[in-house]
């Protein structure tokens, strides 16, 4: 390497590189894809080197006013210098820096700058049977019902892609998820190595995970979001279980979604691309009525389907009290418990109570960093906020006016199962959701569940289901919201033999009509009509700057400035961008937030202007800024 510049990215939102000088002890090892520690704003960091230079902007005359590098880490690259390139078209796509894509990519333990596991290196150059250049890039879209047709659709494919000397990732929306299909492709694929990685992995794991699949060269990785970057080359196959899953969208920087990353990957790759849903993404559905991609549906009108009744709420309004379960409702539990058949109750809120009130002054228990009720868990008779890990306990009394006089309002699933156990009191009652998980559900005659606790149920067929309430879903104000609805209520469908009751105050709206027969196809054309016409996703692209800050004042005026600078750029391309609004909850973790929402057809086009508007932004002291792309 005779360059003596190397030009260093960091995993920093800074979308520049910085140079630094390499030490001629150095300069024999050193290369594209190595980590190096580096000196930067007085502190001791790991940086990856992207490129050299001979010449440098900061030192035009040489390198003795650049920083050398302190240690290289790697005497070998770590990460290939075509993943280099592909994660920066990421980083461009999703207004990230390179050196944040890099860490997105890498387990914990490579970030902090340990050395790799020690395995046997050795070359994965096994023959490639790649497709020619010619071939035309068509993903599956995967519709199926039967979960015992999904798994032998995709062992299917798997063992095709394994003939042909290629590799397969394999992703799943839930870490459980990834030893439910690791048991049974083990089984399958005896003499294939296997290697997962999720979450639930310590550092020390993830770590050996990671260079397991770097050096190893495994036949399946198996794994949650992030393993769509697993380090292999060969990729032959990508598939995508519960691809309208909205955890394989990245709440943190950098704001990836790793089904729009395998897209990319497998277009790149030239691998096959399997995106398996009941209900996909509308995104996804788009491209099939654009040809773009191949629908393969199967048994979606199964002669077991059950028979969808939907309860009109408003009609309880008439009696003094409402009851969580309705009259309509409770006779139909009855009498399937009276036949011993199995019934499952959904409600998608946690603990209790989702709020209290004092009844004398009205003072209510919110989270003191931030804007929310306070959820009271009774099994753990305790109040906690749903965002943080604030929490209250022994309160007995109101805290304002000390009088025994605490109201709880909203029923979570701690609730609904007591209400179970006073209106059937000798049948025996399971509860799952994310306190809860226990192993013995096949000889429940109730069970209720949050979403969370549906992974629970993968292999049960319920007689009857009985949504207690999804309105609260349904209603939120957010693009998503009818989509979420839908996909929630599919899933439930799934898992019903006979009967499917919904409970809900909107009965007249598309969502329960379709789902009484289960059809996705006329509520998904309806909602791409709908976002036509307000020129949302997938027509157009959406950017959300957000803003946050323990200061709401400068807050404010850092959003109004930006917005005013932001809005004579963007129209310039053609981009509409709308005023500051409140994030909900409005207030987190002891920051206020505001967010900036940009449509486009132009990301990378805009990306580039929101990043040199945000370099010339003066007010931002105090203020926190990320960009989030298609959130």
């Amino acid at each position: 390497m005779s360059d003596k510049i190397a030009q260093i990215a960091l995993g920093l939102p800074i979308p520049n590189f910085f140079d630094y000088s390499v030490p001629g002890i150095m300069r024999a090892n050193i290369d594209i894809g190595c980590r190096v520690r580096i000196s930067f704003n007085r502190r001791s960091m790991v940086g990856y080197v992207v490129n050299f230079s001979a010449k440098s902007k900061f030192s035009p005359k040489g390198t003795n006013k650049l920083k050398p590098i302190l240690k290289l880490i790697d005497s070998k690259p770590i990460i290939s210098k075509d993943t280099i390139v592909f994660l920066s078209s990421l980083a461009n796509y999703y207004c990230a820096s390179l050196g944040e894509m890099i860490e997105a990519a890498l387990p914990a333990l490579l970030r902090e700058g340990n050395l790799p596991c020690a395995l046997e290196q050795r070359d994965g150059s096994s023959k490639v049977e790649h497709q020619s250049d010619d071939e035309i890039f068509l993903p599956y879209v995967f519709r199926v019902t039967d979960e015992s047709k999904k798994i032998e659709f995709f062992k299917q494919k798997i063992r095709q892609t394994l003939e042909k000397k290629r590799q397969v990732i394999l992703l799943v929306p839930d870490t459980s998820l990834v030893e439910f299909w690791h048991e049974r492709l083990k089984e399958e694929f005896k003499d294939s190595l296997i290697v997962t990685m999720h979450s639930r992995l310590t550092k020390n794991q993830a770590c050996f995970s990671w260079c397991t699949i770097k050096f190893k060269h495994p036949d399946i990785v198996i794994g949650s979001r992030s393993a769509i970057f697993s380090p292999i080359d060969n990729i032959g196959l990508i598939i995508l279980d519960s691809e309208d899953n909205f955890v394989y969208k990245q709440e943190t920087r950098p704001f990836y979604n790793a089904r729009d990353v395998a897209i990319m990957l497998a277009k790149l790759k030239k691998s096959t691309l399997i995106l398996s849903s009941v209900s996909p993404s509308l995104e996804v559905f788009s491209e099939t009525l654009k040809n773009n991609f191949k629908i393969v549906s199967e048994d979606l009108q199964s002669v077991d389907s059950p028979i969808v009744k939907i309860i009109d709420l408003k009609r309880q309004l008439k009696f003094k009290k409402a009851n969580i379960i309705s009259l309509a409702l409770l006779e139909r539990l009855r009498l399937h418990l009276e036949q011993k058949k199995k019934v499952l109750l959904f409600l998608n809120r946690k603990g209790f109570a989702t709020y209290a009130r004092c009844r004398h002054c009205a003072y209510q228990l919110k989270c003191e960093r931030c804007s929310s009720n306070l959820i009271y868990y009774y099994q753990q008779k305790i109040f906690s906020c749903p965002h943080c890990n604030f929490k209250l306990t022994n309160i007995d009394k109101c805290p304002k006016c000390a009088l025994d006089l605490i109201n709880f309002g909203g029923v979570g699933v701690e609730r609904l199962e007591s209400e179970a156990h006073r209106l059937f009191p000798g049948s025996k009652i399971t509860r799952l959701d994310s306190l809860n998980n226990p192993n013995d559900i096949a000889s429940s005659d109730i069970i209720i569940s949050t979403q969370l606790g549906l992974k629970g149920l993968i292999n049960q067929r319920i007689d009857l289901c009985a949504i207690v309430s999804i309105d609260s879903i349904l209603n939120l104000a957010q693009l998503r919201s009818c989509e979420e609805s839908f996909r929630i209520l599919m899933s439930l469908h799934r898992l019903v033999k006979e009967e499917l009751i919904i409970q809900t105050y909107h009965p007249e709206h598309r969502v329960f009509q379709n789902i009484i027969n289960a059809d996705y196809v006329s509520f998904a054309k309806q909602e791409l009509k709908d976002r036509r016409i307000l020129k949302l996703p997938p027509y157009k692209h959406l950017i959300s700057i957000n803003l946050r800050s323990p200061i709401q004042e400068k807050l404010a005026t850092c959003a109004q400035a930006l917005f005013l600078i932001l809005a004579k750029e963007v129209k310039k391309i053609g981009d509409e961008i709308f005023q500051p609004v409140q994030d909900v909850p409005y207030k987190l973790r002891s920051k206020f937030r505001l967010f900036i929402l940009i449509k486009t057809v132009k990301v990378e086009e805009t990306n580039k202007l929101i990043i040199k508007t945000l370099s010339k932004l003066r007010s931002k002291q105090s203020v926190i800024l990320s960009v989030n792309v298609d959130p």
